[in-house]
C-alpha cells in the first residue's frame, strides 16, 4: 500500500483550493525531521497544524500530529509531555473522521516508541504486544510494516532477545517479499544490533558497510557512521573506528545517537585508542543532562554509568558524585527497576573509593582568581575551601557557582548564589552572576518583575549596571522603547559613560530618532574627540538626518573626500555588498555602489517572490565590515574566505525607498541580437531590464504526446517606478512580439492591467508549450 499516494492528492486539492502554504508544508516537514533540523520542523509543524485545523482537515492532522511525535520521540528522544500526546493521537486517528487514514498505524509507532525511550527494558512486554497486535493488521505492501516490526525488534533487542528478534525478521523478510514495492533498509540497522548482540561481528559488518536508504535523510546516514564505528570497536579496529565516529558536534543534533556515541568513545578509552579527558567527560555529561530533561530514563542511567566509570578512572570525583546524585533521582522514574538500584550501589562503592582532591591554599581571593588549575576537582576543594575562609567574598561564590554549572549542576549553583545575594551586600559580579542563574531557573518574566529597574533599593552602581544590561540583553530585538527606557535609567548613574552612549544613540536609530541618536554621536565625539569609531558612528547619524554639513565635516577629519552633498566623486564609489534585514526576520545580500562614508545605492534586484523590492534604495550602513579580503584567488586577487571579491557591511537605515512594481517576461529566446534590441527599447523608455536566466535555460513541452520538444528560452524582469504606466510597457512588448517566430508572455503585466483578451492569449500560450 502507498501511504504517501493520499498526501499526493491532498496535495495537489489543497493547492486547487487556495491552501497552497499548507501544500507545501505538507512536503517540507518530513525533510526537515528526516535530517535532524527539529527547530524548523516544530516551527513549521505548529504552523500547518493551525492552517489544517481551520479547514478541518483531519487527516492531514493525524499526519501532523505523527510528524510532530516523529522529531521529538524518535529524532530527540524526548518524551516529555509527548506520551499523553500520543495515546491522544492514537485515540483522534481512529475516529470516524480519521480511521481510513494510513497515519493511523504510524501513531501506534509513535506511542510504542515513547514508552521505549522513557524505560526501553521497562516496557519490553507491553511493546511487544502492541506491536505485534499492530503487524496482524497490516501487511508487509505497507510501509508502516517496517515501522512497526522495527518497533517490536527494538523491544526485543532491549530486552537483549537477540535470537527472537532475529526469527521476527526471517518473518519480516518472508512477509515483505511479497510485495514488489517492499524496501528492507529501514530493518537493516535492527539486524545489525541484532547480530552484535549475538557477537556475530562479520555479519554485522557486511550488513552495516553496505546499508542504504533513499529517503532516510541524513539521519540515516550518520546512524550508519555510528553503528559501523561500533563494529570496528567489538572487533578492535581502533583506527578505523577513530576515524569513522561521527564528531561530538554532529552526535549533538539529536538525542538519539547519544547512545552509540558514548559507547564508541567509552569503548575507545577503554582500549586507551582515546585520551580520558575533562572535556570527552563533560561531553557525556552534557548529553545525559539533555536526556534527562527529555525524560529518557533509562538512556540516561546507561550513559551515566559510562560516564562515572570514566571519572573514577581519572580520580575526577566532583563529576562522579554528581552523576550518582543524577542516577539516585532517575531511579524512581523508572517503569520496572531490573537491576537499576544494583547498578548504582556498585557505582556508589567505587566511587567512595576514590582518592579525595586537597585544596590548595591561598593568600588572598585575587590569587585564587588567577590561579589556572590543572583539574575541576581540585578547582572545587579550593573554591570550597575558600569560601570558608572568606565568607563574604562574592567572586568566590560566583567562582564556585560556575564549576558546578560546568558539572551541570544549575540546581546546586543556583542555590550558592541565591543564598549569597540575600546575606551579601551588593556587588556587581554577584548582581551579574545570579541574574543570570535566576533567568535561566525562572525565566526573563519573572526576573523582569522581581529585578525591577525603577526600584534600584541599595545596588552599587557597578550592580545597577549589570542589572541593567540584563533587561537590555533580554529585551533587545522585540522591545526597543523599552530598551531606551532602561539605557536612559543606566545613564543616570553613568551620564559620560562612552559605550552607553553609543549603545543609546543605536537603539535611537532603531526606533527611527535620528536627530537624537545625532545629539548622542555629538556628545560622544566631544567627550572623546582622538577616537575616529566615534566619528564613524557620527557619519551614520549625520547621513540619516541628512545633515550634509557635519557629513562633510567628519569626512575630512578622517581623510576622505567628498562632495559639498557628501557623496564621493562618482568614478570613486566602489562595489559593496549589504546586509539587509527583511519583514519576516531574515537577511537578504544586496549588492551595491557605495556613494558615500557610510551610503550606498543598492543595484541587485530581488525575485518576484520574495515580496520586496530594495533596487534602488539609498541606505545607510554599518562601516565596519562583516568580512575581510584577505586571502586571494588563482589569479592573485583579493577575495575573502568564501570566495567573495566585495566587502560585506550591515544596513543601518534607509533615506530613500522608490518603490518598483516588478513583472517577469517568459518564453523563447528571440536571439541575442533582438534581446538586445528589446533592452535599447525598454531602458530607453525608462524601465530596468534584468535578465534572469543563464544561457541553459529551455523550454519543454510536449511531454503528453510521443514527440516532446524543448527549446532555447529566456527569463526577464522589468523594473518600473510608480511614475510610469504599465500600459506603456506592454505596448512595447506588443509591438516587439509581433516579429517574433515564437512567442514570449508577460502574464502579470496583462492581469496588472486588466487587458483580458491579452491575458486569455498568454494563458493559451503558457499552457501549450509548459511555461
Amino acid at each position: 500500500m502507498d501511504i504517501w499516494a493520499w498526501v499526493e492528492d491532498r496535495y495537489d486539492e489543497l493547492y486547487d483550493n487556495g491552501n497552497a502554504r499548507l501544500a507545501d508544508l505538507l512536503y517540507d516537514i518530513p525533510s526537515l525531521v528526516c535530517d535532524d533540523e527539529a527547530e524548523a520542523a516544530d516551527q513549521k509543524i505548529n504552523e500547518a497544524l493551525a492552517l489544517a485545523q481551520s479547514i478541518d482537515d483531519k487527516w492531514v492532522e493525524v499526519f501532523l500530529r505523527h510528524w510532530r511525535l516523529q522529531s521529538k520521540i524518535l529524532k530527540n528522544y524526548d518524551v516529555r509531555g509527548m506520551l499523553p500526546e500520543a495515546v491522544a493521537l492514537l485515540d483522534f486517528a481512529h475516529t470516524e473522521g480519521t480511521k481510513g487514514c494510513p497515519q493511523r498505524i504510524c501513531a501506534v509507532q509513535d506511542l510504542a516508541a515513547g514508552y521505549g525511550i522513557k524505560d526501553g527494558i521497562g516496557y519490553v512486554e507491553e511493546r511487544v504486544s502492541v506491536a505485534r497486535e499492530t503487524l496482524a493488521e497490516i501487511n508487509g505492501s505497507w510501509p508502516c510494516y517496517k515501522c512497526i516490526g522495527s518497533e517490536l525488534l527494538d523491544a526485543l533487542l532491549d530486552g537483549g532477545r537477540y535470537k527472537e528478534a532475529l526469527y521476527e525478521l526471517s518473518k519480516m523478510d518472508r512477509e515483505m517479499a511479497v510485495s514488489e514495492d517492499a524496501d528492507a533498509s529501514e530493518i537493516t540497522f535492527s539486524r545489525c544490533r541484532a547480530y552484535l548482540g549475538l557477537d556475530d561481528l562479520d555479519k554485522a559488518w557486511a550488513l552495516i558497510e553496505k546499508a542504504y536508504n533513499a529517503c532516510g535523510g541524513e539521519s540515516y546516514k550518520r546512524h550508519q557512521k555510528l553503528l559501523k564505528t561500533l563494529v570496528l570497536c567489538r572487533q578492535e579496529k581502533w583506527d578505523d573506528a577513530f576515524n569513522e565516529c561521527p564528531s561530538f558536534e554532529d552526535a549533538m543534533l539529536a538525542a538519539t545517537y547519544y547512545d552509540d556515541w558514548t559507547h564508541c568513545k567509552y569503548l575507545m578509552v577503554c582500549a586507551r585508542k582515546e585520551t580520558n579527558t575533562e572535556e570527552l567527560r563533560r561531553q557525556f555529561h552534557q548529553m545525559v543532562t539533555d536526556l534527562i530533561k527529555k525524560d529518557a530514563n533509562r538512556k540516561a542511567i546507561i550513559i551515566l554509568e559510562r560516564l562515572i566509570k570514566l571519572c573514577v578512572a581519572a580520580n575526577a570525583k566532583l563529576r562522579a558524585q554528581l552523576s550518582l546524585e543524577a542516577i539516585e533521582g532517575l531511579l524512581p522514574r523508572l517503569h520496572k527497576d531490573l537491576g537499576a538500584t544494583e547498578t548504582h550501589q556498585r557505582l556508589c562503592q567505587q566511587v567512595e573509593a576514590m582518592d579525595d582532591t586537597a585544596a590548595n591554599d591561598f593568600d588572598s581571593v585575587d590569587a585564587l582568581l588567577e590561579h589556572q588549575f590543572e583539574d575541576e576537582d581540585s578547582a572545587y576543594q579550593s573554591y570550597l575551601a575558600a569560601k570558608g575562609k572568606w565568607p563574604t567574598s562574592a567572586d568566590v561564590v560566583v567562582g564556585l557557582s560556575q564549576i558546578l554549572v560546568r558539572h551541570f549542576d544549575s540546581d546546586k549553583a543556583f542555590g550558592i548564589l541565591q543564598s549569597a545575594y540575600e546575606s551579601l551586600p551588593s556587588d556587581a559580579v554577584l548582581e551579574h552572576s545570579y541574574g543570570e542563574a535566576y533567568i535561566a531557573k525562572h525565566g526573563f518574566q519573572e526576573y523582569q518583575k522581581n529585578f525591577p529597574m525603577d526600584d534600584l533599593g541599595t545596588l552599587v552602581e557597578n550592580a545597577v549596571w549589570n542589572r541593567g544590561f540584563l533587561h537590555v540583553r533580554y529585551l533587545e530585538g522585540h522591545d526597543p522603547a523599552q530598551v531606551l527606557t532602561i539605557l536612559r535609567q543606566i545613564q543616570k548613574y553613568w551620564a559620560d559613560d562612552l559605550y552607553l552612549l553609543g549603545e543609546v544613540a543605536r537603539i535611537l536609530i532603531k526606533l527611527g530618532e535620528y536627530e537624537a541618536a545625532l545629539k548622542e554621536h555629538q556628545r560622544r565625539v566631544s567627550l572623546d574627540p582622538d577616537d575616529a569609531n566615534h566619528k564613524w558612528d557620527l557619519l551614520i547619524s549625520a547621513s540619516l538626518t541628512g545633515e550634509a554639513e557635519i557629513v562633510c565635516d567628519t569626512a575630512s577629519e578622517l581623510d576622505m573626500s567628498v562632495n559639498a552633498e557628501g557623496y564621493f566623486d562618482t568614478d570613486k564609489r566602489p562595489n559593496i555588498r549589504l546586509r539587509m534585514s527583511l519583514p519576516d526576520g531574515g537577511d537578504e545580500i544586496c549588492f551595491a555602489v557605495r556613494n558615500g562614508p557610510v551610503t550606498a545605492r543598492i543595484t541587485s534586484i530581488s525575485r518576484i517572490e520574495d515580496g520586496y523590492q530594495f533596487y534602488d534604495h539609498e541606505v545607510v550602513f554599518d562601516p565596519l565590515p562583516l568580512n575581510v579580503l584577505d586571502q586571494k584567488d588563482d589569479e592573485g586577487y583579493p577575495c575573502d574566505s568564501e570566495g567573495n571579491y566585495t566587502l560585506l557591511y550591515p544596513h543601518v537605515g534607509t533615506r530613500e525607498t522608490p518603490k518598483y512594481d516588478v513583472f517577469p517576461i517568459d518564453g523563447f529566446h528571440p536571439g541575442d541580437d533582438l534581446i538586445a534590441d528589446l533592452r535599447e527599447k525598454i531602458e530607453a523608455a525608462g524601465f530596468v531590464f534584468s535578465r534572469r536566466s543563464s544561457d541553459d535555460y529551455q523550454l519543454r513541452w510536449g511531454y503528453d504526446s510521443d514527440d516532446p520538444k524543448q527549446a532555447s528560452a529566456i527569463y526577464i524582469y522589468i523594473l518600473m517606478s510608480q511614475e510610469h504606466k504599465k500600459e506603456l510597457l506592454s505596448d512595447l512588448l506588443k509591438e516587439f512580439a509581433q516579429g517574433l517566430k515564437k512567442p514570449l508572455v508577460w502574464l502579470e503585466l496583462a492581469e496588472a492591467i486588466g487587458d483580458d483578451a491579452l491575458v486569455i492569449t498568454q494563458r493559451e500560450i503558457c499552457q501549450k508549450y509548459n511555461i
